[in-house]
C-alpha cells in the first residue's frame, strides 16, 4: 500500500531533501530513511531507503506531518516523539527548538486520547507476570531534602470534589492484605516484643527539620511537625 502525501509547499521540501541525498555519497554518521514510512505501507527496499544526516532525518519526519492528515498523521507525530528515545548506535544532539518541536509532537497526539479497551488489554496482559523493580527490597528511603521538596510541592495544593469522589469510588469494596486473616500467636508475641519490651535507646536527631528550621531535632520531630 502507497500513501499518496499532501501537494503543498512542505511536500517539495521533504522530496528536495530526499532527491538531494540519493544523488550522494555520505560520509561519517548518518540514519537510515524509509522515504513512505513502514506504518504507513513502506518497506525496506532499496528504492524506498535514503541515507540522511542527523538533523536531515529530523527535519524529514517534521515535514511528514505537515504532507499527512488524519490518523496517517497522528503515525507521523508518534514517529517524531521516538526521535527523544536515542539508542546506543544514535549519536543525536538536539538544540531547544528541535526538543520544543518533539515534546509539542507528542503533546499533541496524546491529548485528549484515550486507550480502547483492546489496547488496554493488550497492555495488562504483556505487564502480567512481570516483577516490580522494588519488590523485595527494604530500607528505600528519601533524603529530607527529597521530602522537603516534595512538601513544598504539595503545600495548598485541594483536590476537587470530583477528584476526591472518584478516590473515594475507587476505594469502596477494596480489602486490605488482612481482610479474613488473623496473625498466629507467635507473631502477636514478636509484635508486642517489638512495641513494648524492647527498651529504646536516645533517640537520634538531625541537624536541621526542613519545615520550623529548628536545630537539632529528632525524627519523630520532622514526622509530627505542623509548621
Amino acid at each position: 500500500m502507497e500513501i499518496a502525501f499532501l501537494e503543498n509547499k512542505y511536500n517539495k521540501w521533504y522530496y528536495n531533501i530526499i532527491n538531494n541525498a540519493r544523488h550522494r555519497v555520505l560520509s561519517g554518521y548518518s540514519e537510515k530513511h524509509h522515504i513512505i514510512p513502514k506504518s504507513l505501507g513502506g518497506d525496506n527496499s532499496k528504492e524506498n531507503l535514503v541515507k540522511l544526516t542527523a538533523r536531515e532525518h529530523f527535519v524529514c519526519h517534521l515535514l511528514l506531518t505537515k504532507i499527512t492528515s488524519g490518523h496517517h498523521q497522528i503515525l507521523m507525530k508518534f514517529a517524531v516523539g521516538k526521535f527523544i528515545q536515542i539508542a546506543s548506535t544514535q549519536q543525536r544532539l538536539f538544540t531547544s527548538w528541535e526538543y520544543k518541536k518533539i515534546r509539542k509532537s507528542i503533546s499533541e497526539v496524546r491529548t485528549g486520547r484515550k486507550h480502547s479497551a483492546e489496547t488496554k488489554e493488550k497492555i495488562s496482559l504483556k505487564h502480567k507476570g512481570k516483577i516490580p523493580w522494588n519488590k523485595g527490597i527494604v530500607g528505600i528511603t528519601h533524603s529530607l531534602e527529597s521530602n522537603r521538596k516534595r512538601s513544598e510541592t504539595l503545600k495548598g495544593i485541594k483536590r476537587s470534589i470530583e477528584f476526591r469522589q472518584k478516590v473515594s469510588d475507587g476505594k469502596k469494596g477494596h480489602n486490605s492484605g488482612m481482610t479474613g486473616k488473623q496473625h498466629s500467636e507467635e507473631t502477636k508475641l514478636k509484635m508486642k516484643q517489638k512495641q513494648f519490651g524492647i527498651p529504646k535507646g536516645p533517640q537520634k536527631r538531625v541537624d536541621i527539620c526542613p519545615h520550623c528550621l529548628q536545630s537539632m531535632v529528632t525524627y519523630r520531630h520532622i514526622k509530627f511537625c505542623k509548621k
